[in-house]
């Protein structure tokens, strides 16, 4: 089960919404796309940490990922994803998400990774 903690940085500057459990479909997926999309548009700055965040992802995580990317942009707010853990940051790797985010991503300490260049 996926918890969420949100966290507010300014006068509608930065929300950090703290990720702990699982995202995966049927079990956080709805909730993480709720939470997200209740607060995308109303900051300058989305935060996603992934600290707490087990190392399962599926394929429509993935894809929400890439949605919330999509709609961020268009609603004028910068989403970040940080800590992201080491299977987590494979799955991005390897669906090249990390191209779409750009310096928007942030792993976690112990990862270390060439991040193309942004156009």
């Amino acid at each position: 089960m996926l918890k969420t903690k949100i966290k507010s940085i300014g006068d509608k500057e930065t929300v950090i919404v703290e990720l702990k459990g699982r995202i995966l479909t049927g079990d956080g997926l709805d909730k993480l796309r709720s939470v997200c999309e209740a607060h995308i548009g109303d900051y300058w700055v989305a935060v996603l940490d992934f600290t707490g965040v087990t190392t399962y992802l599926d394929c429509l995580t993935v894809e929400m990922l890439c949605s919330l990317h999509a709609s961020s942009q268009t609603k004028c707010t910068r989403l970040v994803l940080t800590n992201v853990v080491p299977k987590v940051r494979d799955v991005i790797l390897l669906v090249k998400l990390v191209t779409a985010f750009a310096e928007d991503i942030i792993f976690a300490e112990d990862t270390i990774v060439d991040l193309p260049k942004a156009a």
